[in-house]
């Protein structure tokens, strides 16, 4: 398993790097995220299951979240767009790999990709009060 999450981000990094957002078909493809989903029996989709994700935002209408998204909440002073992209790259991974789960745009990173340690804690607090969840937290800060 770990040689198999290990292969996995090798393989999403230069993906991440072009800050593209693909299809949920051609992630599984690329990367061979059938048989991550099928290493269950039966198969996890993610139905009853929300996944939070703390970072940049989300382009909801994106057409390649497919109305995923169940709540959104903005932490910083940007809209809850997501104009760095990568929330909403995040989030075409989640709708890829658990096509059946919801998605919580927690909004802790602005649009330069700056955030706070007390929005990222304000977040998880929310979290935790909205529902029971598994959380998925991409969170990337740069220091320049």
């Amino acid at each position: 398993m770990k040689l198999k999450l290990e292969l996995l981000v090798v393989t999403l990094l230069p993906l991440m790097l072009q800050q593209q957002i693909f299809t949920p078909l051609q992630l599984l493809s690329m990367i061979g995220l059938v048989d991550l989903q099928s290493l269950t029996v039966p198969p996890l989709y993610g139905q009853g299951s929300s996944i939070a994700v703390l970072d940049t935002g989300m382009r909801i209408t994106h057409e390649q979240l497919g109305g995923m998204v169940v709540f959104s909440k903005n932490y910083t002073s940007d809209t809850t767009e997501d104009s760095f992209d990568h929330g909403t790259g995040v989030a075409s991974i989640i709708h890829a790999v658990a096509p059946l789960s919801g998605i919580l745009n927690m909004k802790v990173n602005d649009d330069k990709g700056d955030g706070t340690s007390e929005e990222v804690v304000e977040a998880i607090e929310d979290c935790i009060d909205l529902v029971e969840i598994e959380s998925s937290i991409a969170l990337f800060w740069f220091e320049t």
